[in-house]
């Protein structure tokens, strides 16, 4: 598994590589000596395997993410890796885009989220795109209540994809995640079917997507939600409790300035720029390029195809 080609990009940069041409940092991470030893073992053992991942950026990436989420360990890693194939195979997770217009009502979907804010605008101050939501208590009860729970847990992992796929066009390997509580009480993120979904995207964005997140930014989070929260923590690996960060006080850009200038923060969220959140939601769409904000013009490393199909998979 070399470095990998995809439509003329080089990934990943120079920066990411050592003297032998072997990867050994992925977003702040790096690896000791016996833990590049270990991970070219792990690399060695997958040698030929076939990836069934569009959106990994290279062969060597996705081997180093699981590879950090194992905490080092090369044969959890591997067992991480074949059942993430088994799920992206039989679950049919290349097909999401396809399956999300089927089976999702767009207007249930966008009634989960106040004046339906949710999709990516702008980039924090460490260059990582920023996917924005706005949360909305009523309209997510409506939704778990509408769909089947299965279905409810295919469309977060459509959401995830979009958001995998988004960061391959950039050509970077993390997301900023900002989600606006304002709308949510302490009983509403308490409740049942909201709790029992949020404890499954969890297990399933840990075990299935390791290593996306750079920073999770909870904003006007309800009274009492740090109870809440204790609740769904001991779910979190360490290193993802690490990456979230939950904030109380009312569009103050606090603790959001720290991280994303308000250039790039949308007025909805307290921040200075009007958007136009038509142009980069995410709905339940089989088109390849609905993220293309004027925002990120001139920006991709990879151009958004247009409705000719998905981008090209990274080839090892």
């Amino acid at each position: 598994m070399g470095v990998a080609r995809v439509t003329g990009l080089v990934w990943p940069p120079a920066a990411y590589k050592n003297a032998d041409g072997v990867q050994w940092k992925s977003g702040p991470f790096e690896l000791t000596g016996p833990q590049l030893k270990d991970l070219q073992a792990l690399r060695a053992e997958l040698a030929g395997m076939e990836f069934h991942d569009r959106f990994r950026l290279t062969d060597e990436d996705l081997v180093l993410r699981f590879f950090i989420a194992a905490k080092f360990d090369g044969k959890k890693a591997a067992e991480m890796i074949q059942a993430n194939m088994a799920w992206r195979v039989g679950d049919g997770i290349e097909g999401v885009f396809e399956w999300a217009v089927e089976h999702v009502p767009p207007k249930v979907v966008r009634n989960t989220h106040t004046d339906g804010y949710i999709g990516f605008y702008g980039f924090d101050r460490e260059g990582h795109p920023v996917w924005w939501e706005k949360v909305n208590e009523a309209g997510i009860k409506e939704y778990l209540a509408a769909l089947p729970e299965a279905t409810c847990l295919k469309w977060h992992t459509y959401c995830m994809e979009r958001i995998r796929q988004h960061c391959q066009h950039l050509g970077t390997d993390r997301v900023t995640m900002v989600v606006d509580a304002a709308d949510m009480s302490c009983s509403g993120v308490a409740f049942g079917a909201i709790s029992a979904m949020l404890k499954m995207q969890s297990a399933q964005d840990q075990a299935m997507f390791p290593e996306l997140l750079f920073k999770l930014i909870i904003i006007n989070a309800p009274f009492g939600s740090s109870s809440v929260y204790r609740v769904i923590r001991p779910f979190l690996d360490v290193r993802v409790q690490e990456k979230i960060f939950v904030d109380g006080k009312r569009y103050t850009n606090d603790p959001l300035d720290k991280y994303i200038a308000p250039d790039n923060v949308p007025a909805a969220f307290g921040g200075t720029v009007a958007v136009d959140f038509d142009l980069c939601r995410c709905v339940p769409s089989s088109d390849s390029h609905i993220f293309r904000h004027p925002c990120y013009e001139g920006k991709y490393v990879i151009p958004p195809p247009g409705d000719a199909g998905p981008p090209a998979a990274a080839t090892g």
